[in-house]
C-alpha cells in the first residue's frame, strides 16, 4: 500500500505536544458529531436506530444491496413487518414470525416472511411457509406436507425428501439450487442439494445428521455433519459431489454458517482450550478470528468482498456486534448500550442487527431495537474524529494548543476534500497521524487513547487513496 508523502517535518508534526511551541491554529471547538457513533471510532461505522413500531421492541433481520432493511416490531400482540429505507418506514403488517430469517428481501424490494409475500405494496398469501427469496424472485420454503417446497412466480414445486417423510430448505442460490436437510430411508437425517428436479443426498463425515445451510453461485454448498468420533460435529465443504471436513480450531466441534461468492466460508469452532471461536475457511485452511476482548465469538455472515459480521464477548462480558475485514476485527457498538447482535450484511458492508439502548444485566428480547450499522462518508467520520479531540480537550488530557494542532488539520483536510484534492487531503491526515504520535512519545496520551485516532485516520487515508471513495 502507498502512503501520502507527508510534507511537514516529523519536528513541525510534534510541535503540538510541545508545551513551548506556539498555537497551530484557531480552531473552534467542534461540537459532538450528531450521528450515534460506534463504540470505537476506528470502525468508521455509524449506528442508526431504525425505530419501532410504538412499543420499544423492534429488531433488524434482512438488508438487500439497496439499502432497505426488513425488521419486525411489537405494535400489539402480534409481530408486526416494517421496511425501512432512507429513514422512512412502511408498515407491510402482521406477516408472521420469521425472525430467525435473514435471506428474507430480494433488490427488487420484494419481501417474504413466515407465509406470506410483499411486493409493491400487496401481500399475498404463498401457500408454504417461506425461508428465503432469490433475486429472480423464488421462494424456498415448506410446504403444508413437511416437504421442502420452490415457490416460482405462484407455481409451488415440491422438491420431495431422500426417502422419508420430511425435507426443510435452508437456502437457495439464483439459479434456483437449493439446500437443506431431509429424513432418509434408514430414519437418519442427511443434507441435501436440489438442482433441476433432482434431490441429491450430500451424506455425512460418517455420523449422523448432517445439514446443509449455505449455497452460493458456483454451486459450492456449506454446512455441518456428525462426525465419526460420538458427540463431534464439523463444518463441511460439497462441490462437485465431493464432500470435504473443514476440520476445527483445535476442538471437537465446528459449525458453518455461511460461503461467499469466493468459497470463503464462516462460523465457530471450539479451540483447543475449549472456547468458541468464529472461524473463517479460505484456501484449505480455517482461520481463528479471535474476539473482542472476551472468551468467545462466532461468525454469522459475510459479502463477497469477504467482510464478515458476528458477535463476540467484550473484556466486560457483554456481546457486541463486530465488523471483521482486512485481517481486524472491530468492534460495531450499541445503539447505547451494552449489547448488540448482528444478522446480516450486503455487499455495501452495511450490517443489519439488533442493540439494546441502555445498560442492562441481561437482555430480554423486548430490551433491543432494530439497528443498522452503515460505513461513515468522508466528511463525518472526518467529524467524527475532532469530536474525539475534543474529548480528550474536555477532559483535560490535551491541552488547547494540542488540541488545536490536530483540529487544524482535520480542519484542513475537509477543505482539500471538499476542493477534490485528495492526495493534499492525504498528507494532511499523514501529519495529524504524526501529532497523535508525537504526543504518545511526549506522554501526553497513552498508547490506548492514540490508538482508535491513528486507526481511524489510517482509516480515512485509504479512503483517500481508493479511486471509487
Amino acid at each position: 500500500m502507498r502512503c501520502w508523502p507527508v510534507v511537514l517535518l516529523s519536528c513541525v508534526a510534534l510541535a503540538g505536544c510541545d508545551p513551548l511551541s506556539p498555537h497551530a491554529g484557531t480552531v473552534g471547538t467542534p461540537l459532538r458529531p450528531s450521528f450515534q457513533l460506534s463504540s470505537s471510532i476506528a470502525s468508521g461505522y455509524v449506528a442508526v436506530d431504525l425505530g419501532s413500531l410504538g412499543t420499544p421492541y423492534s429488531e433488524a433481520l434482512a438488508i438487500n444491496n439497496v439499502g432497505q432493511v426488513v425488521a419486525v416490531g411489537l405494535p400489539g400482540r402480534e409481530l408486526s413487518v416494517f421496511l425501512w429505507a432512507h429513514g422512512e418506514q412502511t408498515v407491510l403488517g402482521e406477516m408472521g414470525d420469521c425472525v430467525d430469517h435473514h435471506d428474507l428481501i430480494n433488490d427488487a424490494g420484494e419481501v417474504v416472511c413466515a407465509g406470506s409475500r410483499w411486493a409493491s405494496g400487496v401481500t399475498t398469501a404463498l401457500g408454504m411457509w417461506a425461508q428465503a427469496i432469490n433475486e429472480p424472485g423464488q421462494i424456498v420454503g415448506t410446504a403444508p406436507t413437511g416437504h421442502a417446497a420452490l415457490w416460482d412466480h405462484g407455481v409451488i414445486t415440491d422438491l420431495g425428501t431422500l426417502g422419508g417423510s420430511f425435507s426443510s430448505p435452508f437456502a437457495l442460490n439464483d439459479a434456483g439450487r437449493v439446500v437443506g436437510w431431509s429424513g432418509t430411508a434408514t430414519g437418519e437425517y442427511h443434507a441435501f442439494f436440489w438442482a433441476d428436479g433432482v434431490m441429491t443426498d450430500i451424506g455425512t463425515l460418517g455420523g449422523a445428521p448432517s445439514q446443509a445451510v449455505a449455497v452460493n453461485a458456483a454451486g459450492q454448498v456449506v454446512g455441518t455433519s456428525r462426525t465419526a468420533t460420538a458427540g463431534q460435529q464439523h463444518a463441511f465443504l460439497w462441490q462437485n459431489g465431493v464432500l470435504s471436513d473443514l476440520g476445527t480450531l483445535g476442538g471437537p466441534n465446528s459449525e458453518a454458517r455461511a460461503i461467499n461468492g469466493a468459497g470463503q466460508v464462516i462460523g465457530s469452532s471450539t479451540t483447543a482450550t475449549g472456547q468458541l471461536h468464529a472461524f473463517r475457511w479460505a484456501n484449505g485452511v480455517m482461520s481463528d478470528l479471535g474476539t473482542l476482548g472476551g472468551a468467545e465469538s462466532e461468525a454469522l455472515a459475510l459479502n463477497d468482498a469477504g467482510q464478515i459480521v458476528g458477535l463476540s464477548a467484550i473484556a466486560t462480558g457483554e456481546s457486541h456486534a463486530f465488523l471483521w475485514a482486512n485481517d481486524v476485527m472491530t468492534d460495531l457498538g450499541t445503539l447505547g448500550g451494552n449489547w448488540s447482535e448482528p444478522g446480516a450484511i450486503n455487499e455495501a458492508g452495511q450490517v443489519v442487527g439488533r442493540s439494546v439502548t441502555r445498560f442492562v444485566t441481561f437482555p430480554e428480547n423486548f430490551d433491543f431495537r432494530a439497528v443498522l450499522w452503515r460505513p461513515m462518508t468522508t466528511p463525518e467520520w472526518i467529524e467524527a474524529l475532532a469530536g474525539e479531540v475534543n474529548d480528550l480537550l474536555v477532559a483535560g488530557t490535551l491541552s488547547q494548543d494540542q488540541a488545536d494542532g490536530l483540529l487544524d488539520k482535520l480542519q484542513q483536510v475537509r477543505a482539500k476534500l471538499d476542493a477534490d484534492q485528495r492526495e493534499a487531503a492525504g498528507q494532511q491526515m499523514e501529519a495529524f497521524v504524526h501529532q497523535v504520535e508525537g504526543c504518545v512519545n511526549a506522554s501526553v496520551l497513552t498508547a490506548e487513547q492514540a490508538h482508535p485516532l491513528i486507526d481511524a485516520a489510517r482509516g480515512i487515508i485509504d479512503r483517500l487513496q481508493a479511486p471509487s471513495s
